[in-house]
């Protein structure tokens, strides 16, 4: 038989339980990736889908940026320009994926080659990245078909809150963030051909580019990410 002090003893636990769960969620909720949020700055704010200047670019972007996760986590480092496996367990699914690739391999090979390697993996890579944002509840995906041809169709469900991600970045190059600079993602920016898209105004996006290039963020991952996609474009119109 319970008493009264008993139950008000069980309701505190439960309650406290209660409201730690979910704020873990609320946590694993907005805890991004570098690839998730560069995923998230290819969308198209107002139409969804992913805007035009990010369709030769992505795959290199999320691969380069996974890496940047990795090598974060202490799960990778670069010798020169080559990786090398410090540990086969991710944190997430495509990590996982990724780690697991490298692990296969015979030797250690370059940032670029991987890049190379992972290219045919495009589908796989941007699947991980979409599942992953779809319960985090920052995107939704709609099935379309035309014709005998299926596709995936990505949108935003908080279009506030990835403008609150670019604002964060914006305030990392001008310097007037409290934030440690995220070194990898900034890095990216320029490859990924975005500003644009998360600067529409003109004179902003070239101060942003103007501060980025001043910050000289270039490194291994984000040189061998751009030179990927320039080989990748010229193999296009050739």
């Amino acid at each position: 038989m319970l008493f009264c002090g008993d139950l008000c003893v069980i309701i505190c636990i439960f309650q406290c339980c209660k409201e730690n769960k979910i704020q873990y969620q609320s946590e694993m909720e907005t805890s991004l990736s570098i690839a998730e949020k560069m995923y998230l700055f290819s969308v198209n704010p107002e139409k969804g889908g992913i805007v035009s200047a990010a369709y030769n670019t992505l795959v290199p972007v999320l691969t380069g940026a996974v890496l940047f996760d990795l090598i974060a986590a202490k799960k990778l480092t670069i010798d020169g320009k080559r990786i090398i496996l410090n540990d086969k367990k991710g944190q997430n699914p495509l990590q996982d994926f990724v780690l697991e690739k490298i692990a296969a391999a015979s030797k250690p090979r370059t940032v670029q080659r991987w890049l190379h390697s992972f290219s045919w993996s495009k589908k796989k890579i941007k699947a991980f990245v979409k599942e992953s944002l779809k319960q985090k509840r920052l995107i939704r995906i709609e099935q379309r078909q035309f014709l005998f041809f299926r596709w995936d169709k990505v949108f935003l469900t908080d279009r506030i809150k990835v403008t609150g991600y670019i604002s964060d970045i914006e305030n990392q190059i001008t310097g007037s963030s409290k934030m440690p600079v995220d070194d990898g993602l900034l890095s990216l920016l320029i490859p990924a051909e975005l500003l644009k898209r998360m600067f529409p105004d003109r004179e902003k996006r070239k101060n942003i580019k103007s501060k980025l290039k001043q910050m000289q963020l270039e490194n291994v991952v984000s040189k061998a990410v751009a030179d990927v996609i320039r080989m990748n474009r010229a193999a296009a119109v050739s």
